[in-house]
């Protein structure tokens, strides 16, 4: 199981338990990239169509 895979099944399991980086890391491996932000207040944009 690669690393992606595990994250997304351990966020789905437990999604309480999600930490600030992961959850970002989550983001970033679905298309989204940072905006704005810094510290644990950050904004993330996707461009383009949601298919």
């Amino acid at each position: 199981m690669n690393g992606a895979r595990k994250l997304f099944k351990r966020l789905c399991n437990n999604p309480k338990s999600v930490r600030f980086r992961e959850a970002c890391r989550a983001a970033k491996l679905l298309g989204f990239t940072i905006e704005a932000g810094r510290g644990s207040h950050r904004v993330f944009k996707m461009t383009g169509e949601l298919a």
